[in-house]
């Protein structure tokens, strides 16, 4: 008798521990799904970020952004900087619109 019980209790045993063990390989199939449609997500969300950067860079007129020559240069004003810095001075000017004069004496 003591045998018999013993034997019918060991399947319900193998049972709970198969489900168990159904259970956990369910929950991690169930993990990787849930982190496969994140990853999808965050792919599609940054894709449609590129599209309408790239459409909002393609609607903007990039003559808006072109340096008008401005900084043509007369005789009067070749002339003042020759005077103000001699003959063997140079002048650079940098960063466009927001041009500043560097003197260099060589």
């Amino acid at each position: 008798m003591h045998y018999a019980s013993s034997v019918a209790i060991k399947p319900s045993e193998d049972n709970i521990a198969e489900s168990m063990e159904q259970q956990k390989s369910d929950e991690i199939e169930q993990q990787i799904r849930d982190y496969v449609n994140q990853m999808r997500e965050k792919e599609q969300r940054a894709l449609l970020q590129a599209m309408r950067e790239k459409s909002l860079y393609a609607a903007a007129d990039p003559r808006d952004y072109y340096e008008t020559v401005n900084n043509e240069e007369t005789p009067q004003k070749r002339a003042q900087s020759f005077v103000r810095f001699g003959k063997r001075a140079q002048t650079f000017v940098r960063f466009g619109k927001r041009a500043q004069t560097f003197v260099r004496f060589g």
